[in-house]
């Protein structure tokens, strides 16, 4: 299917040549080697859709923006686990659109203390409106959806075949190892060895939980480095004694 079905053909063919002289544009910009300005590109980016949109209704510019926006494509990215419906989907990303145009990731590495803290404040504002568009617990799955260590378990509860509900376990198996752990150690009432008795029982429970939860299957595309450094961060191995000169 061509992304720009949904345009009448006259229009599909000038959208293209849009975006056609974009691409000439950015490969010019490359062909002098060395890293481009993320600055030039930006611009470049945004003129295009501007002359794109000068072509389009409100509604096919709407339509454009879902199937060709770095929002929209970020998004999709972003919530895996989440299940957005369309409506949802579509709240969570017209907050978020203008929010991307004026703050494009692409310009943050030269952003000015002022810049990043107007950013920063915006941020807070954006996530404060999706939240009150979703209500707090879809939010709540909304933001849990945008953690690393949940897209980790999400990709390889998928790879196993198995469904939302099962990732939405392990990241809370995960929650609670890390809290118990976390006041195991902060306890100084504990000897050190009582400290690493207690974690080995925590990580060895919880290591057995997951593997209930996984299956054979999944904890076999679970159980890698990258995944489970934290299991590993909760019993590190001992320093070796220093040796004598």
């Amino acid at each position: 299917e061509n992304l720009f079905d949904f345009l009448p053909e006259g229009k599909r063919v000038s959208v293209l040549k849009v975006m056609t002289d974009l691409q000439t544009k950015m490969a010019e910009a490359l062909a002098g080697g060395g890293r481009p300005d993320p600055r030039i590109i930006a611009k470049a980016q945004k003129e295009m859709e501007q002359a794109v949109k000068q072509m389009l209704t409100p509604a096919e510019a709407l339509d454009f923006d879902l199937r060709m926006s770095m929002t929209a494509n970020s998004l999709r990215t972003q919530i895996a686990g989440f299940d957005p419906s369309e409506e949802e989907f579509l709240k969570v990303f017209q907050l978020r659109k203008p929010f991307d145009d004026e703050f494009s990731p692409m310009l943050r590495a030269n952003e000015t203390e002022a810049d990043r803290r107007r950013r920063e404040e915006a941020e807070k504002q954006l996530k404060e409106q999706i939240k009150q568009s979703l209500g707090p617990q879809r939010y709540a799955e909304y933001e849990r959806a945008q953690d690393y260590s949940y897209q980790q378990i999400y990709s390889s509860v998928k790879s196993a075949e198995l469904g939302t509900a099962a990732a939405n376990q392990v990241y809370e198996m995960k929650k609670l190892a890390d809290e118990q752990a976390r006041k195991i150690r902060s306890d100084r009432t504990m000897t050190a060895e009582q400290r690493t008795s207690t974690l080995n029982a925590i990580r060895q429970e919880t290591e057995k939980s997951l593997q209930g939860v996984l299956g054979e299957k999944g904890w076999e595309q679970y159980n890698r480095p990258m995944n489970t450094r934290w299991l590993n961060n909760m019993t590190p191995a001992p320093r070796p004694a220093p040796t004598n000169p």
